[in-house]
C-alpha cells in the first residue's frame, strides 16, 4: 500500500529534525523499534550520508563521554549509539549496583547533551552482533579499553561494515572511579558520624577520640 502524501511528509520532518543535533527532543532521538533504526539507516545511505554506530553504557555523563562521542560524530553525518539496557550493563559490568543512572535516563542525557542523532538499545537478549549485522554502518567504533571486544571480534564484524575504528580514552575519568570516590564520601561520612557519636559517649570520662589513629597510636586524650 502507497504511504498517503501526510505520511510522508511526516516521515521527512522527522528525518530533517534528527540530521539537525541543535533539536534535543529525545521522543524523536529515542527509537527502540529496530525496524524503525533501519529505515532511517537506508534513507541515510540513500542520501549518501555516512552512518557511524557505535555502542556504551554512558553512566553518569562525564567528559570522557562526551570526548568520545564528539569524535564518534566527526567521523561521519549519522551517529546512532546502541546504548546497554540495564540488564545488559549489570551483565556485563558484573556488578548488580549499575548503572547508577537508569536506561531512560542515560540516553535523554545523550539527547540534551547534543550527542547521537539516534539512541537505541542493545539487550541481555541479543547477540552482540545483531544490531551491526542489521544496519551494516559505513563506520563501527569500538573503545580501546571494551574488554568483552575484542581484536578478533573487530575482525569478524569488518564485513558488516565499511571500517571498524578502535577510538582511544578521551579521558582519564571514569564512571568506576565515579563510584569510587561516592563510596569514599559515604564511608567518610559515616566515620565522622560514628567518631561523632563515641565522643559523645565518652565525653563524661574525658576521654576523645581523633580522626586520625593509627596501629601503635590511638591518640586519645
Amino acid at each position: 500500500m502507497k504511504k498517503s502524501l501526510v505520511s510522508i511528509q511526516k516521515e521527512s520532518l522527522h528525518i530533517k529534525e534528527i540530521t539537525d543535533l541543535i533539536n534535543r527532543d529525545p521522543d524523536l532521538r529515542i527509537i527502540r523499534d529496530r525496524n524503525l533504526v533501519l529505515r532511517y539507516r537506508k534513507h541515510f545511505k540513500q542520501g549518501g550520508q555516512k552512518v557511524v554506530l557505535v555502542g556504551g553504557v554512558y553512566d553518569m555523563l562525564h567528559d570522557g563521554h562526551a570526548g568520545y562521542l564528539l569524535r564518534c560524530l566527526k567521523l561521519g553525518d549519522i551517529l546512532i549509539v546502541a546504548l546497554d539496557d540495564d540488564a545488559l550493563t549489570r551483565k556485563r559490568k558484573n556488578d548488580p549496583r549499575k548503572p547508577f543512572d537508569s536506561e531512560m535516563d542515560r540516553a535523554r542525557m545523550l539527547c540534551f547533551a547534543c550527542l547521537a542523532h539516534i539512541v537505541t538499545f542493545r539487550s541481555i537478549d541479543e547477540h552482540p552482533y545483531d544490531l551491526i549485522k542489521l544496519l551494516r554502518p559505513d563506520i563501527l567504533v569500538t573503545s580501546e579499553t571494551t574488554a568483552d571486544v575484542s581484536n578478533r571480534d573487530r575482525k569478524l564484524l569488518k564485513p558488516y561494515c565499511g571500517e571498524v575504528i578502535v577510538l582511544p580514552p578521551q579521558s582519564s575519568n571514569s564512571t568506576t572511579a565515579k563510584f569510587k570516590r561516592f563510596a569514599e564520601m559515604q564511608g567518610s561520612a559515616m566515620a565522622e558520624k560514628m567518631l561523632s557519636a563515641m565522643n559523645e559517649l565518652f565525653k563524661p570520662l574525658n576521654i576523645t577520640f581523633n580522626a586520625v589513629e593509627t596501629k601503635n597510636d590511638k591518640r586519645v586524650s
